[in-house]
């Protein structure tokens, strides 16, 4: 289930008019809630539904009551609390023990698609938005329709505002919106279609990345190697500078197992904005490459990754891939990449 916002939206786009639609926010949590403000999914009159909220528990009872929305063109505020035993939510035997709160609104075009048509426009295009929701159901516009606020910086938004990487409750015109960045789907660029490349580029598909494969030899990169694969190139670093797509890449892996190749693509990404890099192998063959680069590790706008990876004790490609984009995922996040438990941080505890 691809369950990020731009997937979603990609599913909703081509249908918008040729079904009626429900758009699922959560506009507000107390304690603790499987997603948090700014979460959206997408229903559908066919019982289809984009995204997710829960873990399952509410999804069925939320296109439930997106029928009623269907049916009477206005928006609902739905609430659920595992915490009361009377909630329809602790019934369900919803386990997080917290309060959600989920606004549903008819997507029409006489509501302008609640402006989510610039949304996925916008991330189509690689570039992040502004998307702001009503978090009541009443919140009309001129024309008696529900609409969405977006801009695509913070300068265009008619307040003044700091979002960081969470929703954030704004008052505005006497109402109240719920705020965030929506970002597109991060985009993998992997330097080498070789066996251990297969599982690392098929756990970030799943992930719901785009992901880019590129290697110049004949017998590698290839399609049935990586069915998952959003793009294959037969080509070197070298011959990549004028390509649009390396652009929108926002991370990027070195496994080509090959000096000059690797060499081409450090040449090729060095001063490049990356929010992660890195390069299989050990500390002495990451110096070795700058070395035939001519260039020194603080010329390049990010430190490069080299050994790659967080370390969890795998040795085989499956777990080499998982450590790399586990590394990687925290750092498109700005994650510490901790047990969040603390659980691995106890020294005195006794592996089995």
């Amino acid at each position: 289930m691809a369950t990020h916002t731009q997937d979603i939206l990609q599913a909703w786009y081509p249908h918008r008019d040729s079904h009626q639609w429900v758009l699922g926010t959560v506009v507000g949590t107390i304690g603790s809630s499987y997603r948090k403000a700014g979460a959206l999914l997408l229903i559908n009159d066919m019982a289809q539904l984009f995204g997710l909220i829960s873990g399952g528990c509410l999804e069925a009872d939320l296109m439930r009551r997106s029928k009623r929305v269907m049916t009477t063109g206005g928006a609902e505020l739905v609430s659920y609390d595992s915490r009361d035993e009377d909630d329809v939510a602790f019934q369900l035997g919803l386990g997080c023990g917290g309060k959600i709160d989920i606004l549903l609104q008819p997507v029409t075009a006489e509501n302008h698609y609640l402006q989510l048509v610039q949304v996925y426009q916008s991330l189509i295009a690689h570039q992040p938005i502004v998307y702001c929701s009503p978090m009541t159901p009443a919140m009309p516009n001129e024309d008696g329709h529900q609409i969405g606020l977006v801009a695509s910086t913070l300068t265009q938004l008619p307040f003044a505002i700091e979002l960081g990487n969470k929703a954030k409750s704004v008052t505005y015109c006497d109402q109240h919106w719920l705020c965030r960045w929506i970002r597109p789907r991060p985009h993998l660029a992997v330097f080498g279609g070789g066996l251990d490349a297969q599982p690392l580029v098929a756990m970030a598909a799943n992930l719901g990345w785009e992901v880019s494969v590129v290697d110049p030899r004949p017998s590698y990169g290839r399609s049935v190697d990586f069915p998952t694969a959003s793009r294959l190139l037969n080509s070197s670093a070298a011959g990549l500078e004028q390509q649009p797509w390396l652009e929108s890449v926002d991370a990027v892996v070195i496994m080509n197992h090959h000096i000059d190749l690797d060499v081409e693509a450090i040449q090729l990404w060095h001063n490049k904005p990356l929010s992660y890099w890195a390069v299989l192998g050990p500390e002495h063959r990451k110096q070795r490459l700058f070395d035939t680069a001519g260039i020194q590790p603080q010329q390049c706008r990010q430190p490069l990754a080299g050994p790659a990876g967080l370390s969890l004790g795998g040795e085989l490609p499956e777990g080499v891939a998982l450590s790399i984009l586990a590394e990687c995922h925290a750092a498109l996040h700005g994650a510490s990449a901790q047990s969040i438990s603390g659980i691995l941080n106890d020294t005195a505890r006794i592996a089995p």
